[in-house]
């Protein structure tokens, strides 16, 4: 975590600094959401359109709203104008409308699939959609209504049971938080499960602040700090560890804690192939105290930052594991190296020494 001075300090002060976070050969640190639960300020219904691929969960949440899970009824094409603010006319439907599926209503806004332009789904949904704000389907973007407002609501989450992990870059999570002065959001727990081949390399990324590259990119096990499998689990400290181990998949946990100011959005993606059987669990609330160990307050405009380093290195080679920009001050909270040699030198590469300037 690093945040600009004056601030930091390891003696307990009003306003100190943040944490930096970093390993040295692949993906790191972690945390998980998706959609606020309880209730927030009451409001007014809204329609919206979510992207492609999303989640209605998603799609309120990052206006900070609640997904109203009664979700839409009795409704026609004119749901689609509405919500996308006109840009979505249906000039033609399937199925004539009826609903079949729990991610509808929708619109194909896929040109590759070959119902490409047709509205979905808005005729016949059944009553209870409780189970729907977290469906998504990759070819549409989904007719959403959202509710209550929830930007200002202390605690948020989600659960995500049975889900898809796949080539695609998911949304989990998204919310939108307005917090009163001098209080900031934190992502407290990350909790997540599927096979153990899913996870060896599954990459979780968090968007803080609106970031359009993520700040914060990592697989669970060098998050945790595990570097080439671990057959030893379950194990767990307060701040991470694994709960089941090869035979019955890979349940990882962080309770690292990232800040944001204003929004978070948390996705998931595996790079080569799709896993069924995917969960996650994210947890995160308001503060105005922000600190990472006890009795080392930070300032609420810290911000954890990932470092990472992918590739060989040269014999003798020096490699920064972190380096916190001029005009920063900061806590280094964890690295995690996972090094391999190809045989030259031995064992000398196991020889290498930390040096903090």
């Amino acid at each position: 975590f690093f945040a600009k001075p004056p601030s930091f300090s390891l003696s307990p002060q009003p306003q100190p600094s943040l944490l930096e976070t970093m390993p040295s050969k692949a993906c790191y640190v972690a945390a998980l959401v998706a959609s606020a639960m309880a209730t927030g300020a009451q409001a007014d219904n809204v329609y919206v359109m979510s992207e492609q691929g999303q989640s209605c969960a998603s799609a309120c949440g990052i206006i900070g709203r609640t997904c109203n899970t009664l979700g839409v009824s009795n409704i026609s094409t004119d749901i689609f104008s509405q919500a996308s603010d006109g840009k979505i006319v249906c000039n033609q439907t399937s199925k004539d409308g009826k609903w079949w599926a729990p991610d509808q209503p929708s619109y194909v806004s896929d040109p590759k699939d070959p119902n490409y332009g047709d509205c979905l789904g808005y005729n016949g949904l059944p009553d209870n959609q409780g189970s729907f704000c977290q469906a998504y389907e990759e070819a549409v973007q989904r007719v959403c209504q959202c509710g209550d407002d929830i930007s200002t609501q202390k605690t948020f989450g989600t659960g995500y049971s049975g889900g898809v992990l796949d080539t695609r870059e998911i949304t989990l999570f998204a919310h939108k938080i307005t917090p009163p002065e001098g209080s900031v959001g934190v992502m407290t727990h990350f909790w997540t499960t599927c096979s153990a081949e899913a996870m060896a390399t599954a990459i979780f990324r968090y968007y803080v602040d609106g970031e359009t590259e993520a700040g914060i990119e990592f697989t669970p096990s060098l998050a945790a700090g595990v570097g080439f499998d671990d057959p030893q689990a379950p194990w767990g400290t307060k701040w991470a560890g694994l709960g089941a181990g090869k035979d019955s998949g890979q349940a990882w946990f962080m309770n690292f804690k990232i800040p944001f100011g204003s929004s978070i959005r948390i996705t998931a993606q595996h790079p080569t192939q799709t896993f069924g059987g995917f969960y996650f669990i994210a947890r995160g609330m308001l503060t105005e105290k922000l600190s990472v160990f006890p009795g080392v307050p930070m300032p609420v405009t810290a911000r954890m930052k990932l470092q990472k380093f992918s590739g060989p290195l040269k014999p003798l080679e020096t490699l920064d594991v972190v380096n916190v920009p001029a005009g920063y001050e900061g806590i280094h909270f964890l690295s995690t190296l996972a090094v391999s040699n190809d045989g030259t030198g031995g064992l000398n590469f196991l020889e290498g020494c930390y040096h903090m300037y």
